[in-house]
Order: structure tokens, then C-alpha cells, then sequence
């Protein structure tokens, strides 16, 4: 289930009262990352690895914003394409927008990469990714 602040993909309200809610993944990873301690959450399903913060980030808003591939590669297997659009934060950014937003260069390119990015996609300010890079 997405946070407050993100945009909830794909789940009934059914399928939240019977799941158990894990903590979110972007609640136990902090800056700079730790590939071990990414790998040890995601390996162990202690956590939802699309799930928001208090601020409605998810792990893939902060890999995004500290245009850290390494720990971004580690978590795409655990994303579906609706967890790449889910839009966070005061101004409802997608993961591509913060990597425009904050110059990642090396997280757009490999965002860019997936089948199923949409680039169209807008934020809460009506504008896409490209245009605040």
C-alpha cells in the first residue's frame, strides 16, 4: 500500500485489510545506502520495497535523488512498473522526476532503460520529467 503523500497503483481497499503491512523499505535506508543492508531487507521480505515514507518517497525516490544505480539495480527486481510512477514527496514527483530534478544522470539512464517508463507522466505542478532537468 503507498503511503500518505503517494499515489496508491493497484491495490483494493480489500486487499489492504487482509495483508499484513510491513514496514516501508524507505523507512530503514538511510544515506549513503548500504548494498549489504539492501540486499539482507530485500532478500528477507521484511519490508515492502515500494512502500513511502513519512514524506510519501520510496526507496526508489532516495536511489533516485543520490543517483546511486547500484542500490537502484538491487531494488528494481522487487518493483513492478506501477511502483516506478508512484508520485511522492510535496510536489508528487515519480522517481524519474527526482532524477531530474536533483541532475542523476546515471539513475535517469537506467530508469530510461525499463520497459514501461512513462516519460509523460506529470507531477503535481503539471510538468514531466524532462522539464525539470
Amino acid at each position: 500500500p503507498a503511503a500518505a503523500g503517494c499515489q496508491a497503483v493497484g491495490f483494493t481497499s480489500a486487499a489492504r485489510a487482509t495483508r499484513p503491512r510491513k514496514p516501508a523499505l524507505s523507512k530503514r535506508i538511510e544515506w549513503p545506502g548500504d548494498v549489504s543492508e539492501l540486499s539482507r531487507l530485500l532478500s528477507t521480505g521484511e519490508t515492502d520495497p515500494s512502500g513511502a515514507d513519512i514524506f510519501g518517497l520510496t526507496a526508489a525516490h532516495k536511489f533516485c535523488a543520490w543517483d546511486k544505480v547500484d542500490l537502484l539495480d538491487l531494488l528494481l527486481p522487487h518493483l513492478d512498473a506501477s511502483a516506478l510512477h508512484l508520485r511522492g514527496g510535496a510536489e508528487g514527483l515519480t522517481p524519474l522526476h527526482i532524477c531530474g530534478d536533483m541532475g542523476a544522470a546515471r539513475t535517469a539512464r537506467r530508469l530510461l532503460q525499463l520497459p514501461g517508463i512513462d516519460r509523460s507522466v506529470l507531477d503535481d505542478k503539471g510538468r514531466t520529467a524532462a522539464e525539470l532537468a
